[in-house]
């Protein structure tokens, strides 16, 4: 982009000393009118300043101004490299040559990169601004020649300002340029007051004025009295009026020159602390940006901690419900075999108490059968012995009765709570005793409801066996479950991730061979607009070449007309002399007056 520069006052074919390249690169292309030239106008307005722009963020190019690639060749430093780089952009990066970084690593890198790219940028700026300098102080000391009217109105007194030397001239400029001045060039800033006060161009060394032959010739003139015609006195006093009006005119452009500095100086002064604003609003923004990518990748670190804490407190709860559950199951294994133990001794004493009570009636059935045989032959004795014996086994029935009621009673203390049912059996057994006839049924069917409850018992014991393993196998193999689905979850993020890894460096990698293939085709583009560029100089330098011949040439045959006036002019004066006998016409410029002969002297 082109330097804004404030408009200023100029003359003939003065230099604008303000103008920069990009605006003389923009003045010729928009003389040209053509699209190429366009193209090139409008690469040519990309620069160190200006690259970063919004509006320069579509462009192909990175850096299209001459000073601005010149100054990044003398340092050594790609434009690519001047290109900011945001933080993920670094992360990506980072990532792609050390995965295992922290993100306090990579925002140490990028810092460093950032620290680097201001670093470069502020050299190559420096670079570009000294190239201004030194070809702004080239524009300066050039000056354009005088015009030809000018020297030929100046080829009168050619001869009389041959007796200054060329010190004296300048001597006589500057101060005559100091008296016109109406303030004090203290208050300008030297390099303005060095720009615009002495132009480069040389004259030809004047003679001496002490020298032998200027002295003759003046004491020779001084002795003729000659009269001015009154034609050479008005050429004079025209020639004095010019004078006065190019010296009035140049401190009139030498002031608007100065104030032009002064607007121009004020002007980048301004551009600078914009430019520098804007740095500032970038920096602010960058730095908030990054805070709340870091607040936000601390929110989500957070609440991923949390999740995870969540999952394993829940699998924790898990497992203790499991293992209080296989706890609980194991007691109520242990309680059902110790239950079972003490169904087992009650069964024992049960079958014991079975077992003497059918004893004894075995022996009560013997004794029957002996008396029965007995009472055939002693049918009273018999009697009385049944009747005897009768009672026996009566009061025998009534104490086994008694100690059943006393086992009974101890036994269902001790088994009240589980053993009801039991209990209750067994005193209808007890009520049973007295029916013999139905004491063998009742045995039998207690025996065999006895087998079918131990068989039961035993049926629901390997029940709860199969179930208490059923449920150790469905655990394990639930804890394998798991597992296994935890290791496929692993599985899938690792390979998510290993993939999302692998997209992100081959888009990065098509990126920058995108961006490297876009860079060396603007390379070309900027190679080929440079060509043109550098024809279009070469063309012009020829052609300055050729004008500045062209004015060598007229100036030389302007020389050669005046070397033939003067000779004619001093054969006049010499014919006058002889025939008038008076003063010669320099006698009349002494007599105007010295200040306005020297300042004429020092115009011509």
């Amino acid at each position: 982009m082109a330097t804004k520069t404030v408009k200023r006052p100029s003359q003939g074919n003065e230099l604008i000393l303000g103008a920069t390249v990009d605006d003389d690169e923009q003045n010729i292309l928009q003389d040209d009118g053509d699209s190429d030239d366009k193209e090139v106008e409008e690469i040519m307005m990309l620069n160190l300043y200006n690259f970063d722009d919004d509006k320069m963020q579509n462009c192909r190019y990175i850096l299209t101004s001459p000073r601005s690639l010149e100054a990044c060749a003398r340092h050594d430093i790609k434009p690519t490299e001047l290109l900011y780089k945001s933080l993920s952009e670094v992360e990506i990066q980072c990532k792609e040559a050390d995965p295992n970084l922290s993100y306090s690593q990579i925002y140490t890198n990028y810092r460093d990169m950032e620290a680097e790219r201001r670093r470069k940028l502020k050299l190559c700026r420096e670079e570009r601004e000294r190239m201004m300098w030194q070809e702004n102080e080239t524009i300066a000391t050039d000056v354009v020649d005088p015009p030809h009217e000018e020297i030929k109105e100046s080829g009168r007194t050619g001869k009389v300002l041959r007796k200054y030397s060329n010190d004296e001239l300048e001597r006589i400029v500057s101060e005559f340029r100091r008296e016109s001045l109406p303030h004090s060039e203290q208050d300008v800033p030297q390099m303005i007051v060095k720009k615009h006060s002495k132009p480069k161009s040389k004259k030809q060394p004047a003679r001496n004025r002490n020298s032998k032959v200027i002295k003759n010739r003046k004491k020779k003139l001084e002795s003729i009295n000659i009269g001015v015609p009154e034609k050479d006195r008005k050429i004079i006093e025209l020639m004095l009026n010019r004078h006065r009006e190019e010296e009035e005119s140049d401190r009139v452009r030498r002031l608007a020159n100065l104030n032009w500095e002064q607007q121009r100086l004020a002007l980048d002064e301004k551009m600078a602390m914009n430019l520098n604003r804007k740095k500032e609003e970038i920096r602010e923004s960058n730095r908030a940006r990054l805070a709340a990518q870091e607040q936000q990748k601390a929110k989500v670190d957070y609440e991923n901690e949390v999740q995870r804490k969540f999952k394993i407190e829940k699998i924790q709860e898990k497992d203790a419900k499991l293992a209080a559950i296989t706890s609980a199951k194991q007691k109520l294994l242990e309680q059902q075999i110790q239950l079972k133990i003490l169904q087992d001794q009650s069964k024992k004493k049960n079958q014991e108490y079975n077992l003497k009570v059918e004893e004894e009636y075995r022996n009560a059935k013997a004794i029957q059968n002996h008396l029965r045989n007995l009472r055939i032959e002693e049918n009273a004795r018999i009697n009385r012995q049944i009747r005897s014996r009768e009672d026996q086994l009566r009061i025998g029935a009534n104490n086994l009765k008694s100690e059943l009621e006393h086992d009974k009673k101890k036994y269902d203390n001790e088994m009240k709570t589980r053993e009801d049912q039991h209990y209750l059996q067994n005193s209808i057994e007890l009520k049973h005793l007295r029916a013999d006839t139905n004491y063998k049924r009742q045995q039998q069917i207690k025996a065999e409801e006895m087998r079918a409850e131990i068989m039961k018992m035993q049926k629901q014991f390997r029940k709860q066996q199969e179930t208490a393993k059923l449920m150790t196998e469905e655990h394990d193999e639930w804890l394998k479950h798991l597992q296994l689905e935890e290791d496929l979850k692993l599985e899938k993020a690792e390979t998510i991730a290993a993939l999302v890894k692998e997209e992100k460096r081959f888009r990065a990698k098509e990126q920058r061979e995108a961006r490297q293939a876009g860079q060396k085709l603007n390379m070309k583009k900027i190679k080929k607009q440079e060509e043109l560029k550098q024809r279009y100089t070469t063309a012009q330098a020829m052609s300055k070449d050729r004008k500045r011949q062209q004015i060598a040439a007229a100036k030389e045959e302007n020389l050669s007309k005046l070397r033939d006036t003067a000779r004619a002019t001093s054969l006049m004066r010499y014919k006058v002399k002889e025939m008038t006998a008076k003063s010669s016409i320099g006698i009349l410029l002494e007599s105007l007056g010295t200040d306005q002969h020297h300042n004429l002297s020092g115009k011509l």
